[in-house]
């Protein structure tokens, strides 16, 4: 296998694990979305009613985690899991690999996500 060869295949990698821009930006213009991508981010596998609490918290919700479950299991999840960023059995949110590559250029002080040119084209 040749360097070129190499250098093909990762790129390839790389565009098959591709979150088109368009879809990146809708998944992360809800705030509570893109709170618990950051959650899982940081903490991984979480079950629906942990990840539903924490974000309530942060969202200064907390009386609202049982509403917010809810709406992340009907609205926001099936979300993530259509962008390939979580994988989801009805109970466990779990990270995919396409959501640690958007962790690799996350991490901004103020929670936005920077996206690299090459994972959305």
């Amino acid at each position: 296998m040749t360097e070129e060869t190499v250098n093909v295949a990762v790129r390839d990698e790389i565009r098959a694990d591709t979150v088109p821009a368009e879809t990146v930006f809708e998944v992360l213009a809800h705030k509570e979305r893109s709170m618990a991508l950051k959650y899982l981010q940081e903490y991984g596998a979480s079950s629906l009613s942990t990840v539903a609490e924490e974000v309530a918290k942060k969202g200064e919700r907390s009386n609202a985690s049982d509403r917010l479950a809810i709406s992340l299991h009907h609205v926001h999840i099936p979300k993530l899991v259509a962008a390939g960023l979580v994988r989801y059995d009805g109970n466990v949110i779990e990270p995919t690999r396409r959501l640690a590559q958007l962790s690799l250029v996350s991490g901004c002080p103020t929670g936005e996500y920077r996206i690299p040119k090459e994972l959305t084209s």
